[in-house]
């Protein structure tokens, strides 16, 4: 320890200052502009390069139409790939798709509107 010990109002009017400097840092730092998404993707319905099975495919479609109509809202099918590798096809509704965050989406494979 030293010769003087420094008083709490002495460490206050320090951590103060520090706080001011960093308002001042934070208020005058340019904001970017958040990353504009599209508001609803639009989604292919060909599937193009994913590989599947068509009695899989006919399977998956008709469980997201019969989604789509217990919901009553529109539902996205999607291709992804699990951690095995393998594609899988799954289905969310419209908003949930939108902010979706998986690490092996592929893409949107077609839309279901309640019949």
């Amino acid at each position: 320890m030293g010769a003087s010990r420094t008083s709490n109002k002495d460490i206050l009017d320090a951590i103060l200052g520090l706080t001011e400097v960093i308002k001042a840092q934070y208020i005058s730092a340019p904001v970017a502009a958040p990353a504009v998404q599209n508001a609803a993707p639009v989604p292919s319905t060909d599937v193009g390069e994913i590989k599947v099975s068509k009695e899989y495919l006919g399977n998956r479609k008709s469980a997201a139409q019969a989604h789509a109509n217990k919901v009553s809202g529109t539902v996205v099918l999607y291709a992804r790939r699990n951690l095995q590798g393998e594609t899988k096809l799954a289905f969310a509704q419209q908003g949930r798709f939108d902010t979706l965050k998986d690490r092996g989406l592929i893409g949107p494979v077609a839309t279901y509107n309640p019949e």
